[in-house]
Parts: C-alpha cells; structure tokens; sequence
C-alpha cells in the first residue's frame, strides 16, 4: 500500500541490543504510570475486594507470561524488526498485517504515547496545581522531548533507557522492602484474604481492563528483534525474564499497599504507593514519588516509541505503508521518519482526549491484535515444522490457546460492558480495512493492465 513511490534505502538497523537491553526494555517499557496510579482504581473496580483485585494482577501477569512464551517462539522462528506485525503478516496476509500496523500507528504508538504524556500532564498539574491547558501544554512538550531522545542511536537510546528502568525498579522494590520490615496490625493481613463479593461482568472488565493498562508494553520488544544480537537466544530469555520481574513487583507492590493503608482507602487514593510512604510517616518519601511519577512516565513513552516504531519500518520496508518510513538514518541508524511519524499522531490524540478514554482505546484495541498474534504461531509451525526453532512455548499448544482465547473474552466482553472509547479502535480498523481493499483491488486492475 502506498506504493506509488518506493524509498530504497542501503542503511540497515544495527544489532547491538543484548538480553540485558531486552529485560530491561520490557520492564522500563510498561512501568510507567500504570503502577503508580492504577492500584486504587483496581480495587475501586472490584467493588473494594482485595482477594479479587490481587487476583486480577495475577491473571494480568499470567495472561503477559503465556504471551511472552509465544511471541519467543514466534520471535526466534522470524527474528525481523517488527515482532507482531511480522507474525501476522506470515500467518495470515499482509491485509491482517496491515491493520495491525495501523493498530500500531494509532493505538499501539500513537495512543500509547498520547496516555503516557497526558498523564505526566494531569500528574504535574496535579502535583503543582496548573491549569488544564498547562498540563495539556506540558504533556505535548513530552512527547516532543521523548522524540527527540529516540532520535538518537538505537545502543545509546537503550543506555538511557536500562539507566531509567533501573531506578523505577528500585523505587518498587525499596517499597516492597519496607513494607515487610514494617510491623503493622494483623487485621490488615487479615482483611486482604476476606472472600471477594459477587463480582458483575462490568467489575471484572474495568479492574482487568487497568491491570492489562498498567501491563501494557511487555510485548514491545518483539519489535526490535532485528536489532538484538543473536534474537532467538537474545529474545526468549530477556522477554521472559521482564515478564517474571513484572509479576512479581506489581502483585508484591499492591499486597504492600494493602497491608499499609487497608482497603477502604487504598481504593480511594489516586496514587496509592506514594499514599502509603505518607501512612508509613515518611512525608518526605511520598512528595518524592510523586514527582517521580512524572519522570518515570516519560521513561515509559520513550520505551514505547522506540520499539513500536520499528513496526512501521517493517511495514514500509514491506511496501504496505508510508514508504518514507523505510528511511534509516545514516548518522544514527534509527528510523527517524517512523519515529516522527508516531509522536505526530500522539500530540493529535493528545490534544482531543483524557487519559481514560485513551486507556480504553489502547488496551481493547492492542488486546485483539495481540490474539491474533497469538494464533499465527498455529500456521507457521504449520509452514516450518516445529523442530525448526531454537525456541519452542512449552505445553504447547495449551499456552498459545488459553492466550488466544483470553485475548477473545477481553475483547469482546469489553465491547459488550465497555465504555465508547473502547471502540474505536473497531471503527479505525473497519475504514482502514476499506482502505486497503479498495487499495488492493487497484493496485490488481494495474497489475493486469487494465487502468494505468
């Protein structure tokens, strides 16, 4: 698609990225603001139960680990920069492929980008007490600042990166830490484990809709596989690994929150880590994580726009989107005109929507590319034959299978109890399937001769 002018370019994208870089840009890639300010609106969601909160952090973390285990087969079978938008188009066409990309330009970047700027903007303003044009204002200017830090080089861009994960990491697990040298009363113990009520339909689509949030990012280093060295090593054990360090801090994470500030109030409290350092009496701690939040917000929509970029690359090297983000930079090897690209779309999106209507058309969006993602591991170790792989999911095909299914039930029941923005990313997907049929349909009538 959009063939009528083919950019060749002989600059090649450099694999420089190690299993350390890819555990560290799958962790840096999803914590983000998720952690730090969705805790509350879980419990909230789960009628203020703590068993069924924890319980949706926990299927959150396996539903990432069982795709983690097949995008690394997938991974080590096509170890090219572009990760899902690879496998799909294998599995399945390049029209399935080009949606995904689209998905990806829209939602899975651009919306992505958009939810993470806009809320470093509501996290300043409310921290400092600005108006909402300023934290509009500040939400763009980041965006703009995280575009220009990925136009450097891939290596120095995951540096930056490893350095910021780091120190987000260690906020968490010094939390963690603390807590447990905390004595506090047994009631709280107590009271985390009481049966959860009877749970509606809608209660258990908003808790795991802002747990999927707060996960989003884990499957970002599929994109940058053509710059790992040595992927189908390099890939499996970094993406695995960041999946495990995930799990365990978020669930560890809000078990502390809950055992220091008790359930009636945690589900209140908009940002309940920093909340709980004030209940532990170190005031000084909590102002700090709130301004940390800001930062560490940033560091995820960097991640997020350096790995989803490369699917736009990989699509226009494909000759099936802009041919302009083909385009390697010569002087730092990345794709530059890719990355331009998804930060313009984020200040748009940026600039017409709140955060949770972009949480919404992000997670349900990805989530049903994620499925179908999923399933291509089905066709091509149809088409290779499944010794072909250094890597294979175990228990197959049991872990591909509850992912894909899973992947179905967020999806559909979030069209069925969802709010509106949850939506759109079908009504997107419905005109960009249009586009290309008609698109398709005239690059044939070309093909055969029949209109110039």
């Amino acid at each position: 698609m959009f063939g009528l002018v083919h950019i060749k370019t002989t600059v090649q994208l450099n694999r420089s990225l190690r299993t350390i870089d890819v555990v560290l840009l799958t962790v840096g890639g999803v914590i983000g603001s998720g952690i730090f300010l969705t805790p509350g609106a879980v419990l909230s969601a789960a009628g203020n139960s703590p068993l069924l909160a924890l319980s949706a952090w926990v299927i959150g973390g396996l539903l990432a680990l069982f795709g983690a285990l097949t995008y690394s087969e997938l991974g080590a079978r096509r170890p090219h920069a572009g990760g899902l938008y690879i496998f799909i188009r294998d599995g399945f066409g390049r029209g399935p492929a080009f949606l995904f990309g689209l998905a990806v330009f829209m939602a899975g970047c651009g919306g992505v980008l958009a939810a993470l700027v806009v809320a470093f903007g509501d996290t300043m303003r409310d921290l400092f007490g600005l108006s909402e044009m300023a934290g509009k204002l500040l939400a763009i200017s980041a965006a703009i600042g995280v575009t220009i830090l990925n136009l450097g080089t891939a290596h120095g861009t995951a540096m930056l990166q490893n350095i910021s994960t780091l120190l987000r990491v260690g906020v968490l697990a010094g939390f963690v830490a603390m807590v447990a040298l905390t004595n506090l009363p047994p009631e709280n113990v107590a009271a985390i484990t009481a049966a959860p009520p009877v749970a509606s339909l809608s209660m258990i689509v908003a808790a795991l809709v802002a747990v999927l949030w707060t996960y989003e990012g884990w499957q970002s280093a599929t994109y940058s596989v053509g710059e790992m060295d040595e992927p189908a090593r390099v890939l499996p054990r970094g993406l695995i690994i960041g999946v495990l360090i995930l799990g365990t801090l978020f669930v560890a994470v809000n078990i502390g929150c809950l055992y220091v500030m008790g359930a009636e109030r945690m589900a209140t409290s908009k940002q309940a880590l920093a909340d709980a350092f004030g209940v532990l009496g170190y005031d000084r701690l909590s102002i700090f994580v709130r301004v940390f939040v800001g930062f560490s917000v940033l560091a995820a929509a960097h991640a997020t726009l350096f790995t989803n970029s490369r699917v736009l690359y990989a699509m226009a090297k494909d000759d099936i989107f802009l041919p302009q983000f083909a385009v390697v930079s010569k002087r730092s090897q990345v794709p530059a005109r890719a990355i331009l690209g998804c930060s313009a779309v984020a200040v748009i999106l940026t600039l017409f929507n709140g955060f949770g209507d972009l949480l919404n058309f992000v997670v349900v969006s990805n989530w049903f590319f994620y499925g179908i993602a999923a399933a291509s591991l089905f066709v091509i170790r149809r088409i290779d034959g499944p010794a072909k792989s250094r890597f294979s999911v175990p228990f197959y095909p049991v872990i591909p299978a509850l992912f894909v299914i899973a992947s179905a039930v967020i999806v559909i029941s979030s069209w069925i109890s969802g709010p509106a923005s949850s939506r759109y990313g079908l009504i997107i997907m419905l005109i960009g399937w249009a586009g290309y049929a008609i698109w398709s349909r005239t690059e044939t009538l070309q093909t055969r001769g029949w209109i110039s």
